[in-house]
């Protein structure tokens, strides 16, 4: 499932069988400055600062 808005990105990718997320994730302040990424997978949470004047939608998706 993915929901981007102008300046955010909401993933998730749901097991079909049990109904759980096995990866999902936020991208949040697009276009700014301090535009970040956060994501949990196997139960183990990251975060990513997304630093430049580059398409951070781009960014967010190839990361």
């Amino acid at each position: 499932m993915i929901n981007s808005g102008s300046s955010s990105l909401k993933f998730a990718v749901i097991d079909s069988q049990s109904g759980d997320a096995v990866l999902s994730g936020l991208g949040e302040c697009f276009g700014l400055s301090d535009a970040r990424m956060s994501w949990k997978f196997n139960g183990e949470k990251f975060e990513y600062a997304i630093q430049g004047d580059e398409n951070h939608h781009q960014l967010a998706v190839a990361k």
